[in-house]
């Protein structure tokens, strides 16, 4: 089967797709978590599986499925009956290079139609700037994706990005080990100390052991009712959001701005909450 370069992420090939047999493949291995889901809150990296949360400890190392990593932004809106859902996604491959990075939100809610923040109690842009990744625990084959919708989080993670990227012609065909960690910040506004997660490389490890545990698996984010392109100008004329400027953001990164949020499960979390039909 020929490949294509699209088809092509960091080293990793995928089939051309050619009939009805073949998307049925790749949809079932598409999925918007891949193993356990995991979070920064309070200070601490936690896995959550339905109710349970388990504690990652410090010294845990993980190797990160850095192709798979997934750069953008989401839109998640709360439900008559309580439930979050994913109504749009801006997200894509870092690694692709077709993709276009939005540094600002994609703007398509009126701002008279933004949800009231409960710790601010101001209207809120409900696109959130985004970061999904992959990683496995060393010395097995347990997965899980770290997701955060915070500045500090996605300054964490764009850290580690640009950290692979200096180091990877130097390691070419691994992926790169971390530990997880909390970082201490200070906010730009308040002066007040907080935790950012860290992800900092102390070794590198061969893709083959990663590649084969995730098993063809993808991580694809896609919205129950994303808004038509040709919608989001005019959706844009109408509102007036004021989203952080690329000099805003590289402060915020490291000044932690944007407002935690008190997720379904009542702790105050770093991330959106999820739907709960996600596959």
């Amino acid at each position: 089967m020929t490949m294509t370069p699209e088809n092509s992420a960091n080293g990793r090939d995928h089939p051309v797709e050619t009939d009805g047999f073949d998307v049925a493949a790749a949809e079932r291995n598409q999925r918007m978590v891949i193993g356990s889901k995991t979070k920064f809150s309070n200070g601490a990296f936690m896995s959550v599986s339905g109710k349970e949360k388990t504690l990652i400890l410090p010294e845990m190392w993980f190797v990160v499925a850095m192709f798979l990593t997934l750069w953008g932004w989401e839109y998640w809106r709360e439900n008559d009956e309580g439930k979050w859902e994913l109504i749009d996604a801006r997200m894509g491959r870092v690694s692709d290079k077709s993709f276009k990075r939005l540094k600002k939100s994609p703007g398509t809610v009126p701002e008279s139609q933004w949800p009231i923040n409960p710790n601010s109690g101001k209207p809120e842009d409900p696109w959130k700037p985004t970061r999904r990744m992959v990683l496995m625990e060393t010395g097995g084959a347990t997965l899980h994706t770290f997701v955060t919708s915070t500045w500090s989080g996605c300054a964490g993670v764009d850290d580690l990005i640009a950290d692979f990227t200096k180091a990877r012609k130097d390691h070419s065909n691994k992926y790169p080990v971390v530990q997880l960690s909390a970082a201490n910040k200070q906010s730009i506004t308040t002066g007040d100390s907080f935790k950012a997660p860290c992800f900092k490389i102390v070794s590198w490890e061969d893709k083959k052991d990663l590649d084969a545990a995730l098993g063809g698996q993808e991580l694809v984010v896609e919205g129950k009712e994303p808004v038509p392109q040709q919608q989001v100008a005019v959706a844009q004329e109408q509102s007036s959001p004021k989203p952080l400027s690329a000099e805003d953001y590289s402060k915020a990164s490291g000044g932690g701005l944007h407002p935690k949020k008190r997720g379904p499960d009542g702790d105050m979390d770093d991330d959106l909450p999820f739907a709960s039909e996600f596959r």
